[in-house]
């Protein structure tokens, strides 16, 4: 019985521990997929492509694609940046959304079967868990062409160039607009007006030169490839946008709202140990406070199948100390009735010849009676008292 017990909480162990593990190690599943669009040589191509998230909404999505720079080269995209064979798309859902779509446009440089692929990248659903993309990928079947070319100029390929170093700038800010295309469907007009830009100490003032006009800008000091420009857009807002000078291309500047110390925002000591030990094994901490609650679980359910046992034990105890109490109870009563039996033959014996005694002597009173009867009292001699003297004792003789 206790081996059928065992066996039984063992299985149930592994029938709780299985499915969470799963939980924990299989993602939801999503997939990347693209169009496959029919172009021709010299001409520019559209190419289509989707962020399924299954039936959960999507959240963050950043995606890297290559391609054959020789043979396709990139104009621009929806939220895509990049070039020279590797371009990168980055986004965030609504929340609501299952699938995002976005487009990019290159100009075909050569005939054939030209693969653009999506080789990496991450994406979560609003709830922030990651998902397990299929990455697809995408053929431009592109025909020869006619001798003539109808390129689009990329995003971005205005001639920029640093004039002077970031600490010594000077602003030679001239009156000629430069409007830069920053996507198929979006423009920003440089301004020289760095009155109202403020930044964190780590981007230094210096001066770029777009199209031969000097404009003001900022430079990362700890990632120096980027500049940031401010201008203003086709609906006339202006905004901080970021010019990556490798990639040749512009994103729009969240300028952070507070900028902090390292003393202010990474705990000492004790704490900031802890904090840094969660922060680089937080998947394995998750694991173990799991398996953990997992194995707290099982003891419980131990325990209460032992207390549970322990219960059923003692009622069969109690049960069969009743019945020998009852049985005990019946044979004492058996035997207290017996014994009284016993007892009342005993007090009819007794009672039998003590009737016998008193006939026997009833009879012989009788017989004596007749006898006395019988007799003459008048031939007795009158009997004479005993004098008293002769019984007279002389005490002192003793």
């Amino acid at each position: 019985m206790k081996l059928i017990k065992r066996l039984a909480t063992a299985i149930l162990s592994i029938c709780l521990i299985v499915p969470c593990f799963s939980m924990m190690v299989c993602a939801a599943d999503g997939s990347v997929q693209f169009t496959d669009p029919d172009a021709q040589q010299g001409k520019t191509v559209v190419v289509e492509g989707v962020v399924r998230g299954g039936e959960s909404p999507i959240g963050d999505v950043s995606l890297t694609m290559t391609y054959d720079a020789n043979a396709l080269e990139f104009v621009s995209g929806d939220n895509v940046t990049g070039g020279a064979g590797t371009i990168t798309y980055a986004t965030k859902g609504n929340g609501t959304d299952v699938e995002i779509r976005f487009s990019m446009k290159f100009n075909v440089l050569t005939a054939g079967d030209l693969m653009i692929q999506a080789t990496g990248g991450t994406a979560t659903i609003s709830s922030g868990e990651a998902l397990n993309l299929d990455m697809g990928a995408a053929t431009v079947k592109a025909a020869e062409g006619d001798g003539t070319t109808a390129y689009e100029t990329p995003a971005g390929n205005a001639q920029i160039e640093q004039k002077q170093p970031a600490d010594t700038a000077e602003v030679n800010a001239q009156t000629a607009e430069v409007t830069v295309q920053i996507s198929d469907m979006a423009s920003i007009t440089l301004l020289d007006d760095s009155s109202a830009v403020t930044l964190p100490e780590q981007y230094k003032k210096t001066v770029l030169s777009v199209n031969d006009v000097t404009f003001p800008a900022w430079q990362d000091t700890e990632h120096q490839e980027y500049y940031i420009l401010y201008a203003m857009n086709g609906d006339g807002d202006k905004a901080l946008y970021q010019y990556n000078r490798d990639e040749n291309t512009y994103q729009k500047f969240i300028k952070p709202e507070a900028v902090q110390t390292e003393d202010e925002t990474t705990p000492t000591g004790i704490l900031g140990g802890l904090q840094k030990m969660v922060d680089s094994h937080f998947a394995v901490i998750l694991i173990v406070v799991i398996a953990i609650i997992l194995i707290l679980l099982i003891l419980m359910i131990v325990f209460a199948m032992k207390l549970r046992n322990a219960h059923q034990d003692e009622a069969v105890y109690v049960e069969e100390d009743e019945a020998d109490d009852a049985e005990e109870d019946e044979a004492y009563d058996v035997e207290e009735d017996e014994v009284e039996d016993e007892i009342g033959e005993e007090d009819a014996y007794e009672d039998e010849e003590i009737g016998e005694e008193d006939e026997d002597f009833y009879a012989e009173y009788e017989d004596e009676e007749d006898f006395l009867a019988d007799q003459n009292l008048d031939d007795f001699d009158e009997v004479q008292p005993l004098d008293e003297e002769d019984y007279s004792i002389d005490f002192l003789d003793l």
